[in-house]
């Protein structure tokens, strides 16, 4: 069947404006047949500039991000099938607080060979040209552009509809390497600097953090995480290939309630035509939350993100209440995952003790859902759950919360390279099968490989019924301490009653054929996993750094039934 054709430039050329273009492109996109392949052409390396005063309003919720700021979407192809995005190499620049792409309630769609960033970030950097701890005076060289102000002692960025004010920043080395043991650090401590500007760029600190050195870049940001690069919500089918992020307000790709997602030589790395930015992403490079069927992650780039390279996992619903033997009232309980479609008729449910992460005996079936607090699952925090099998009685003395096992993914992450970025490099939350393989970790900040699970802070759930990590190599990773980062490969569930458990918490975990280039001891710390096999791995020793981890043993392994580890 011949594809419909549809030329951007043409949109374009009607509407005057990229944004009003994407809005036409929608229309005719949703007016052609379902069932016939339709193909969206950019001019080969064009740079289309989107502001966010003329996008269009967005309303969906976006997990992991913030839930109370306006959103406004750049490209929105929602509610359309069979369509190609075919960037030729073109980019995408956002001016001000913008989801570039968002990919809604779609199936069989692709998009490939385009860049996003934005000309403005909304993180900024300062590069370290004199440290002077005789003297107590740093100076500092402001990179880029953005127009800035010294108020309060304290540095104030506009980048065009946001003000910035960093309060902690990430560091780097010149090489790229964020510093050695120098974690989330707070730009205005131990005590508040006074700041003098001494000519345009340059600030002058007195009393400034004595650990920065010249040639370092301090990259600086606040806590804010408006808008991933790319959102995708209730799709299924979907191809990303040749996508370059350079930057995101928040994370490169999130994808939530979504079944069969491939990316293929991807990309969330620093801006190439801004070579001073020592940054990507502002959070995650890619994130999934509460997805199903197959994740697929092969021959991509993460590096100098704000945090981990992939992250999948579900969202347990906390705050149980019991009305009757059918019905529960359960809630969302983290301040950035809430608003989203968390279940329909006909999911499996599962209850849990949030101390020990142990299952209740048993599945209970969706008969219905609804939301409490709202009129349409749309913001919703509260649902009321009816099941077809009838339900236990809760002790109220015990945190309780549900996870969706219906909604729980395998993983496929391969032929990808993570590194110089904070935190984790990849973390895994599923009860499906994981196989992590032919992928370097190199100078991941924290820990390369999280397995994790928790109902008590972070409320990403949960099990993982096999995870195969083989023939990687991990070159001088954890080189700074964040949570949960007990060895290079840390399994470690946020389990607060551990001896109160009846079973492990996790399947197996294996670890076969890796190469582990290493400045200090842990490697593997598991805790609470039916069976451990560590065996077949290469380990040298690297003298770039000093050690550090309270851990000293290459192994670590707590309530463990069953292992083989090979020295």
């Amino acid at each position: 069947m011949n594809a419909l054709i549809f030329s951007f430039d043409d949109f374009l050329a009607r509407a005057g404006s990229p944004e009003t273009a994407a809005v036409a492109l929608l229309t005719e996109l949703r007016q052609a047949p379902a069932e016939v392949p339709k193909e969206v052409v950019f001019a080969a390396g064009k740079e289309y500039h989107f502001f966010a005063k003329h996008a269009q309003g967005f309303h969906y919720h976006i997990s992991n991000h913030e839930q109370d700021v306006v959103k406004h979407c750049a490209i929105l192809l929602e509610g359309v099938h069979n369509v190609t995005l075919r960037g030729n190499g073109a980019q995408l620049l956002m001016h001000g607080c913008l989801v570039p792409l968002a990919v809604v309630n779609c199936q069989e769609v692709m998009i490939e060979d385009l860049s996003i960033d934005y000309p403005v970030p909304t993180v900024q950097q300062l590069e370290v040209l004199e440290a002077n701890p005789d003297a107590d005076e740093m100076l500092g060289e402001v990179c880029g552009d953005t127009p800035f102000r010294i108020e309060d002692n304290r540095l104030v960025f506009q980048a065009e509809d946001r003000e910035l004010r960093p309060y902690w920043c990430m560091p780097f080395e010149a090489n790229r390497h964020l510093v050695y043991h120098l974690a989330d650090q707070l730009l205005y401590e131990p005590k508040q600097p006074e700041l003098k500007l001494e000519d345009a760029r340059r600030v002058r600190f007195t009393h400034p953090n004595r650990l920065y050195q010249p040639g370092q870049q301090l990259v600086l940001r606040d806590a804010h995480r408006p808008a991933p690069a790319c959102f995708i919500y209730l799709c299924k089918y979907l191809i990303l290939n040749k996508l370059n992020i350079y930057f995101s307000d928040g994370m490169g790709f999130l994808a939530q309630r979504c079944e069969d997602i491939t990316l293929k030589h991807c990309a969330c790395t620093p801006s190439p035509t801004q070579p001073w930015r020592y940054f990507s992403c502002l959070a995650d490079a890619t994130h999934f939350v509460g997805c199903r069927g197959s994740i697929r992650v092969e021959d991509s780039l993460f590096e100098q993100m704000g945090d981990d390279a992939i992250n999948v996992h579900g969202v347990y619903l906390s705050n149980l209440v019991r009305e009757d033997a059918h019905t529960l009232l359960a809630s969302y309980c983290h301040h950035e995952s809430w608003g989203h479609r968390w279940g329909e008729p006909g999911d499996r449910l599962r209850l849990v003790h949030a101390d020990t992460l142990e299952d209740l005996s048993g599945e209970w079936t969706i008969q219905t859902i609804a939301p409490v607090d709202t009129p349409t699952e749309d913001g919703a925090k509260t649902w009321r759950i009816t099941t077809a099998e009838s339900l236990p009685e809760l002790d109220a003395g015990k945190g309780w919360g549900i996870e969706n096992v219906t909604w729980t993914p395998n993983v496929l992450f391969r032929h990808n390279t993570v590194r110089n970025n904070r935190a984790r490099g990849a973390l895994f939350a599923t009860r499906g099968e994981v196989l992590c393989e032919e992928n370097l970790f190199d100078h991941v900040h924290g820990c390369a490989i999280l397995v994790c699970g928790d109902c008590r802070e972070w409320f990403e759930s949960g099990v993982c019924g096999k995870v195969i990590i083989k023939d990687n190599n991990f070159i001088d990773n954890l080189t700074a301490e964040y949570e949960f980062c007990e060895a290079v490969i840390s399994v470690a569930p946020h389990i607060t009653a551990s001896g109160e458990r009846q079973s492990p918490l996790h399947g197996t975990i294996e670890v076969t054929g890796n190469r582990f280039v290493a400045f200090d001891a842990p490697l593997l710390y598991a805790h609470s996993a039916a069976k451990v096999i560590f065996r077949d791995n290469t380990i040298c020793a690297s003298n770039d750094y000093l050690p550090w981890h309270p851990n000293h043993a290459p192994v670590t392994l707590r309530e463990i039934p069953e292992a083989e580890i090979t020295p």
